[in-house]
């Protein structure tokens, strides 16, 4: 897939910091594949997002929030 590729890219760019705005299924798709789960489904509503840790050193990822929107008014 052609969007797991540019992932990689990222991961091999060595940045610190990385934002990626996509819509909610492409999102999924990335998590599940960064999380080595095959069938499950994160929920994103509308301007909503995740948050990741990736660490290189560890090869491990740690989700730490999904559908986050501290952005908008409640």
């Amino acid at each position: 897939m052609q969007e797991l590729s540019g992932i990689r890219m990222i991961w091999q760019g060595g940045g610190e910091n990385v934002l990626v705005v996509s819509h909610g299924g492409l999102l999924n798709t990335v998590l599940r594949e960064l999380m080595g789960v095959q069938h499950g489904w994160f929920a994103f509503e509308d301007t909503r997002f995740a948050n990741l840790r990736l660490s290189r050193t560890s090869q491990t990822v740690l989700l730490t929030g999904v559908n986050l929107g501290p952005h908008l008014a409640e």
